[in-house]
């Protein structure tokens, strides 16, 4: 366990009691709290991360630092430390060799290594949207829903005995998820775990207990681990739809599935060259998914379709069509789950005028002007081609002005599209 002041303790759980510790500096009033601690795979060296952004490795039998093996690139606490497998330690600092980026609005909160499949290196990431999602050492993989809690997962362990099963706690809550992740509600469970901010768990050797400690708490709890709960609850849940049915609203034969299959068999209508005649199967094109989704009103990005595609190609029985199971269960684990509020909409959108400067006749500064948000659409976030732009400003507004594509005042025609200038109400 790690401290605020930077101190280790190591402890005996099963004859508790402490063994070693090494205390920490209470005279310093920087902030040394310690944020994580990490084994090597061979158990041959030991690193801790502080919240001052230090990163070092000590004896893993004395706790004492070992010189000259200490970093410390930024003031950014150290969330996560990971080893490889190989657990070697080279004479060179570590050094960055690849950058992989999530969508924009899916902050990472952790990350855990996945050693289910042997011949695959995995990592999977929380998000602060509640979903989770697999990752190779090239992308993302796989997006399910994550645990259905009102905060998302801070801290992720795997078993060291049964690595199925992935232990995580958020806020105030301790449970279980069984691996491979594919959003099936009935395979996790989770318990209140502390009135106050869980701060981090710990697993033990043998899988069966879990650890824990809250903020401003001087107890760690010990918490017996029963496996045969969580395999009871997923035999419960039935398999397939069966198991998804009560995520969506009325369940089984509520509304939102009659829509889905509305929609499902109007994409092979409408792809079919004599609807009159036209077989409904229980299959699409993987093409389709984009209009599905769109038409459920939910917008992926084009980073979200091409995740749903890359793991609609990624099955090995039919890679190129998708069964109406396969896209309730997608639709399922990539929609929103948490709701845009308004206030976070007005912080967007102070965000978008915090450097437009133009005040109109009523002395209203909080403006967003015609040209500054044509710029911002094609040259920030996911940008878009001034040919989408007008496409989508004139579907919106509704007009039937044809603007051609070798137009020379593209940008002209999309301002005058718009109105001068836009607020928030």
């Amino acid at each position: 366990m790690g401290n605020s002041i930077g101190g280790l303790i190591m402890f005996d759980y099963q004859k508790k009691k402490t063994i070693i510790s090494m205390i920490g500096d209470r005279k310093i009033k920087e902030d040394h709290q310690v944020t994580c601690i990490k084994y090597s795979t061979n158990g041959n060296y030991l690193c801790y991360g502080r919240s001052d952004g230090l990163f070092q490795f000590v004896d893993p039998y004395t706790l004492t630092p070992m010189k000259n093996k200490s970093f410390n690139w930024n003031k950014s606490p150290v969330q996560h430390i990971t080893f490889s497998d190989s657990s070697k330690k080279d004479k060179e600092p570590p050094k960055i060799v690849k950058t992989m980026k999530t969508e924009s609005f899916n902050e990472p909160q952790c990350m855990m290594k996945s050693t289910i499949n042997k011949q695959e290196f995995n990592f999977m990431i929380s998000g602060n949207d509640l979903r989770l999602s697999l990752w190779d050492n090239n992308r993302c993989i796989c997006t399910t829903q994550g645990v259905n809690l009102e905060s998302p997962i801070r801290v992720m362990k795997e078993s060291p005995k049964f690595n199925n099963d992935i232990f995580f706690c958020n806020d105030t809550d301790i449970g279980i998820i069984r691996q491979p992740i594919d959003g099936n509600p009935y395979k996790n469970a989770a318990v209140l775990g502390s009135g106050k901010k869980i701060i981090d768990i710990g697993v033990s050797m043998d899988g069966m207990y879990i650890f824990s400690i809250s903020e401003n708490s001087p107890s760690m709890i010990i918490w017996s681990v029963h496996r045969s709960y969580l395999d009871k609850l997923e035999k419960y849940g039935g398999v397939g739809l069966k198991a998804y049915s009560y995520l969506l609203e009325g369940g089984r034969n509520g509304p939102e599935i009659s829509e889905l299959k509305e929609y499902f068999s109007s994409v092979q209508l409408a792809n079919s060259g004599n609807p009159e005649t036209t077989v409904i199967k229980d299959y699409v094109d993987v093409f389709n998914v984009s209009f599905l989704m769109r038409a459920m009103g939910y917008f992926p990005s084009e980073t979200e379709l091409s995740n749903m595609l890359y793991e609609m190609f990624s099955r090995t029985d039919h890679p190129t069509t998708m069964t109406f199971e396969e896209f309730v269960i997608l639709y399922l684990n990539y929609k929103p789950q948490l709701k845009i509020k308004c206030k976070e909409i007005r912080l967007a959108f102070n965000k978008l005028i915090q450097n437009d400067q133009f005040v109109n006749a009523y002395g209203e500064s909080k403006i967003l002007t015609r040209e500054s948000f044509v710029h911002m659409m094609k040259n920030i976030g996911e940008k878009i081609s001034p040919r989408e732009l007008e496409i989508i400003l004139n579907t919106l507004l509704k007009t039937t002005k044809d603007i051609s594509s070798s137009s020379n005042e593209k940008a002209n025609l999309v301002h005058l599209a718009l109105p001068f200038v836009r607020t928030f109400i």
